[in-house]
């Protein structure tokens, strides 16, 4: 063994040393530094005919000692993992064809070979892997299949493939979210009529209550949620803190959804006029509907500083819920040029990077689901809410 980089001879040897080794004795199953064997460094650097010595050597050997390591410390893992960065469809049927553990999962990173696969859009090894036997729905350390990699990254034909294959459509995330969430997320409407023929939940709740049309209002995907809404979402579902997409819009001051949400509003409104369909009138935007502070929509865009909002959601709602928004604050809410509160207004926990978004949420139980309108957000709205009204007292 070279004691420097500590690799075995047979990985650097020619296949006439290779063979003369063995002859000897050598152990082709000696691992290196990095938990490679000989076999497996000559299936990643492509040399065939090293490859057919070693296997004839003792690759059963080899293959029953991975398929009994399983779990986290399978070392074959990371042979298919280099394999699948590497692209080399044809060296993956080498360790496939050999029996490596195709569902194992790798220490290094958490994952399985197909959610890996998935992660990098390697659409000709998708496949592969699956007709070797991958299961579809199985789940990396982070509680991510396959299918939630591939909406992740908006890999919408690779979604469509996995679809095909079996992949639980509503199968939930580390914070219990959906494919759906992550395309709301994303931005990516024209997945949104493919995923719910698949049968996803349009009003699918993740662990903090937020449904895809939350997190479209969240993100700023206009027509990610006009889909979600042509597709009967609910715009009245509270999240868990109870703020619907109509308080998201307005602490955000978005217009443009927040006349969408009226739009539909109407339309449900119409519709339910025409053929007595109540059950419409239970999906429609609540302009009454009040958050964990008591706040309604327009109060929120009254606190937010967005005016022109907060005078669409006065006229939308009327003069007696207009009289009962002043309440909210009693009778003060500040105008344009009434304004000391001088904390900077908190961001909603909106991200579209997977990687940082699992970075922040492994610390416990406590953090799992990622609330919009955090815990910063409500007692900003608490506190400027109180300056109002010691203001106008």
């Amino acid at each position: 063994m070279d004691s420097q980089h500590c690799i075995t001879p047979p990985i650097q040897a020619t296949w006439k040393v290779s063979r003369q080794l063995l002859h000897y004795g050598a152990d082709c199953n000696i691992k290196d530094r990095d938990g490679w064997t000989a076999l497996q460094a000559a299936i990643v650097c492509g040399k065939r005919e090293l490859v057919d010595l070693l296997k004839n050597t003792d690759v059963s050997h080899l293959m029953q000692e991975m398929a009994s390591r399983k779990a986290t410390r399978s070392v074959v893992v990371s042979g298919l993992r280099n394999v699948i960065n590497s692209g080399w469809t044809s060296r993956l049927l080498v360790l496939l064809e050999d029996g490596a553990d195709i569902d194992a999962i790798d220490e290094v990173g958490g994952s399985t070979a197909l959610t890996h696969a998935a992660w990098l859009k390697a659409d000709a090894m998708v496949p592969l892997l699956l007709d070797h036997g991958a299961d579809v729905n199985l789940r990396d350390l982070d509680d991510r299949t396959a299918l939630h990699w591939a909406a992740e990254g908006t890999y919408a034909d690779l979604v469509e493939v996995l679809l095909d294959r079996g992949a639980d459509v509503n199968a939930r995330d580390f914070h219990g979210r959906s494919v759906l969430h992550w395309f709301a997320i994303q931005g990516c409407a024209e997945t949104v009529p493919l995923l719910l023929r698949s049968g996803a939940s349009v009003d699918m709740q993740d662990h903090c209550g937020q449904t895809a049309l939350h997190w479209a209002v969240a993100s700023g995907h206009a027509a990610t949620a006009r889909r979600l809404l042509k597709h009967n979402a609910s715009a009245a579902l509270p999240t868990n803190d109870g703020s619907t997409a109509l308080h998201i819009a307005a602490y955000i001051g978005y217009l443009k959804m927040v006349h969408l949400l009226l739009r539909d509003k109407e339309r449900r409104e119409r519709r339910a006029a025409a053929t007595s369909a109540a059950a419409d009138l239970g999906v429609a935007v609540d302009l009454a509907a009040t958050d964990a502070n008591g706040f309604t929509a327009q109060t929120v865009a009254e606190l937010a500083g967005y005016w022109e909002v907060a005078d669409v959601l006065r006229e939308a709602a009327g003069a007696a819920a207009a009289a009962a928004a002043a309440a909210d604050c009693n009778g003060s809410c500040p105008g344009p040029a009434q304004d000391n509160f001088h904390r900077p207004k908190p961001r909603l926990r909106v991200s579209t990077d997977p990687e940082s978004d699992y970075a922040q949420t492994k610390d416990g139980i406590s953090t799992v689901g990622i609330r919009l309108m955090s815990d910063d957000v409500q007692l900003w709205l608490y506190e400027r809410s109180k300056l109002v009204s010691s203001d106008g007292a």
